[in-house]
């Protein structure tokens, strides 16, 4: 999900201005001329003026964080080596994973079909492998149960596998550690204003926000899933106030709940990154679910 920022450039040349020198005219008594050769006059050899250097391009995002040099508490800095952010941008539909330090996993957009998936589940892990304990798909609107599902893992680089539901084929998928596991996060980090395509919240440094989405009135929680850490990743807690219009697609008062944490979104002709937070919660009762992703304003 790319966010276009239209920026102007104004292009300007410096030009090198010479000074101009004069001559004076001055009549003297000068003997006649006589037969001795005229003497050259040679003209000193001008060197062209130095090649001028454009002006850098106007960086307005900001540097990516380095995974080679994590931020101190930062989750790839001090992490357990599964828990983080997990993305897969080559994908036709572009997948983003999270799994916190308890092994809750949740996915957006498993792409085994046309039809994007998501998952929400347990694992467990051993030193490079995990299964799942327990899971719920959902796709077009429906959940499903998953039977079974396991992978492989390389700590802080990639974590793959495949999950099974009982009316469909294997659901394979391949992450890569995002490189928003080396910034260091804590609680206000999140405070601000995200918003996109119409939805918006205004969240406070403690975390409480209030906001659109879906053409609903929302309010909730956004805090950190490991308190006290500053490790990015946050549990989300989203409730629809009573009285929206019938534009509204959430039920009042059904609370929304899943974990998410800050992205990285790059700005159109390599002009730095936003900072995005992209959410897939899940109602109690496991009735429906919500998923979007909002920019730093």
């Amino acid at each position: 999900m790319k966010t276009k920022f239209a920026l102007t450039i104004t292009l300007f040349t410096l030009a090198a201005c010479g000074g101009g020198g004069g001559s004076d005219n001055a009549a003297t008594n000068t003997p006649p001329a006589t037969n001795t050769p005229p003497t050259a006059v040679t003209t000193p050899a001008t060197s062209p003026p130095p090649a001028t250097t454009p002006p850098p391009k106007p960086v307005i995002g900001e540097a990516l964080p380095s995974l080679a040099s994590p931020q101190p508490g930062s989750t790839a800095a001090v992490g357990n080596g599964v828990e983080g952010i997990w993305s897969n941008a080559s994908s036709f539909f572009p997948e983003i994973g999270f799994i916190d330090s308890q092994n809750n996993l949740s996915a957006i957009n498993i792409n085994s079909s046309a039809v994007p998936k998501h998952l929400f589940g347990v694992i467990s892990t051993t030193s490079s492998g995990w299964s799942l304990i327990s899971g719920l798909e959902t796709s077009n609107f429906l959940f499903s149960p998953t039977t079974s599902g396991s992978g492989t893992y390389t700590a802080k680089q990639t974590f793959a596998g495949s999950y099974m539901t009982a009316s469909a084929n294997p659901n394979n998928f391949s992450w890569t550690y995002d490189p928003a596991n080396a910034l260091s996060v804590n609680q206000s980090s999140v405070g601000g204003t995200w918003s996109k395509s119409g939805d918006s919240l205004v969240i406070g440094s403690d975390g409480t926000f209030t906001g659109t989405f879906l053409n609903c009135n929302v309010s909730g929680t956004l805090l950190l899933a490991s308190p006290g850490t500053s490790k990015n990743l946050y549990q989300m807690i989203l409730t629809a106030a009573a009285g929206n219009t019938n534009a509204c697609q959430i039920p009042a008062g059904l609370r929304f709940t899943g974990n998410t944490g800050i992205t990285f979104v790059p700005l159109i002709g390599n002009n730095g990154y936003i900072r995005s937070i992209p959410f897939l919660l899940k109602s109690d009762g496991n009735t429906g679910t919500l998923v979007g992703q909002l920019n730093k304003q």
